[in-house]
């Protein structure tokens, strides 16, 4: 369990916290009289997250409250990554109204009146905002925010270890027997994520003290979690059914994140020699070329930027269109070792590359020194850039190096091509675990390096797609060069 993911879930913890307990301290409803989890039951909870990681991908149903519309919620829910894919339905519609792909801090949405099929990802069309409930302000938007937790409640459900037994059998209460699907379950009112028992090693834990929302549990005799109904935000409960006998294609076993949330599943290894060989030369094959540039970079919730134009690895140099969410923000991008030109101009439609010629007027200069936040330090945008014009040498970098610190982490498709990706940590890069390095480069069969993925410091991964491209020997403007060089 990384770091990251153990902060996320003490954060949902502390806002799910906020709202469970009202919602189901009246789920009692036949009057019965609850009473405290025996011994057996109380292991039987606490294997439950861990049941539902074995399973690894199970089909989910979901439905809101009636005060937040009964919109339904039909898809997956992968619990080795963690990740949510699903169709939404509301109730007042006859079919689905959208995608949504859900993953620890972020959601990314998309309109269409498709089902979630792993198997016919969409591969564009999406956006990502960030998880309203990770928000310290309230979401004007109830229905988004219950959305949010519900999603945010399926991927906490799975664990690596037990759950603290001892824990459970002090907090959680039996209320009652029932059946699902002709399947008997106990229903019990438990806290939702508990953690494992203490480690007197460990600093973290999964769900901190104070913070363990309640939920209520629909748990079959073998321990496997049928049902889950949470509060959504104070208007009744929302029911979640895990749909254990729906399971996917094993070729499909684990659901494809989206580009922009971190795209297939990764399994970091160390490179071979003949990786390490290939990837020392990559930006020595660079030298003397020019690729085309396609950038995509979430910027905002809900809004992406889109640039194109080219590399220029002979100078180095990028002379891109820029479409910032707000035409105000269009222009063209000169990027230059010294620093960038920006002159503005709307984007009417789809970006098209800038003039073969920039033109001669306009242009604001900014040397790198000048765009870097003094306590934020650089933009993504600069990030990215930054990378991509340093991608060339004149000689091979070295290869003991590289096979010390790069990372094979999958074979995947790009469009019609088959790559490889890859983490190749250079310097002045973050440190990070294998798997979570800051940059990953895609190489085609052809050894050509076709894109460079960035995660962003808020928003998932942007990303730059290249191809071999021709530009003539580009004359930068008066008033860029004075200010720049270049």
């Amino acid at each position: 369990m990384t770091r990251r993911f153990v902060v996320w879930v003490g954060a949902i913890a502390l806002i799910l916290g906020g709202f469970s307990y009202v919602g189901v301290g009246c789920m009692n409803k036949d009057g019965g009289a609850s009473r405290t989890v025996t011994a057996d039951e109380a292991a039987r909870l606490s294997g439950v997250r861990q049941k539902n990681l074995a399973m690894g991908t199970v089909a989910v149903l979901a439905r809101m409250p009636k005060e937040l519309g009964e919109t339904e919620i039909s898809g997956w829910v992968d619990w080795t990554q963690p990740l949510v894919y699903a169709a939404v339905k509301p109730s007042s519609q006859p079919t689905y109204t959208g995608l949504v792909q859900a993953v620890p801090g972020l959601v990314a949405t998309r309109p269409g009146d498709h089902a979630a099929d792993p198997a016919t990802l969409p591969a564009d069309g999406w956006s990502v905002r960030r998880t309203s409930v990770m928000e310290s302000e309230q979401s004007p938007d109830p229905t988004t925010r219950a959305l949010d937790i519900v999603l945010s409640a399926m991927m906490v459900l799975a664990a690596d270890r037990p759950d603290d037994q001892r824990a459970l059998q002090e907090k959680a209460l039996w209320l009652e027997e029932g059946t699902i699907d002709g399947v008997p379950v106990d229903v019990f009112r438990a806290p939702l994520a508990v953690g494992p028992a203490p480690d007197p090693s460990s600093s973290a834990s999964a769900a901190p003290a104070g913070a363990q929302p309640e939920a209520i549990m629909h748990v079959d005799r073998e321990g496997r979690l049928r049902r889950l109904q949470v509060n959504p935000g104070g208007q009744g409960l929302a029911t979640i059914d895990l749909l254990l006998e729906q399971r996917p294609d094993p070729a499909q076993a684990r659901i494809p994140a989206i580009d922009l949330l971190g795209g297939p599943p990764v399994a970091p290894r160390k490179v071979t020699d003949a990786e390490a060989t290939l990837l020392a030369g990559l930006r020595k094959e660079n030298a003397g070329t020019v690729s085309t540039v396609d950038l995509t970079m979430p910027v905002a919730d809900g809004e992406v930027l889109r640039a194109v134009g080219w590399v220029d690895w002979r100078r180095p140099l990028l002379y891109l269109t820029v479409d910032n969410p707000g035409e105000e923000q269009d222009g063209q991008m000169l990027v230059l070792p010294g620093g960038v030109g920006w002159r503005s101009a709307p984007v009417k439609g789809e970006a098209k590359r800038p003039p073969a010629t920039p033109p001669a007027g306009g242009w604001r200069t900014q040397a790198w020194s000048e765009r870097v936040d003094p306590n934020a330090g650089a933009g993504d945008m600069d990030l990215l850039l930054f990378k991509l014009m340093s991608l060339v040498s004149g000689r091979a970098d070295d290869t003991a190096v590289v096979k010390e610190h790069a990372s094979w982490l999958r074979e995947a498709r790009l469009g019609k091509l088959r790559a490889t990706t890859f983490e190749l940590p250079m310097s002045g890069d973050q440190a990070a675990p294998s798997g979570q390095a800051p940059f990953r480069y895609w190489v085609t069969n052809d050894k050509s390096l076709r894109r460079v993925e960035m995660r962003t410091r808020q928003y998932g991964l942007a990303h730059a797609d290249l191809a071999p491209g021709t530009l003539g020997y580009l004359q930068i403007p008066s008033a860029v060069t004075a200010a720049l060089g270049g």
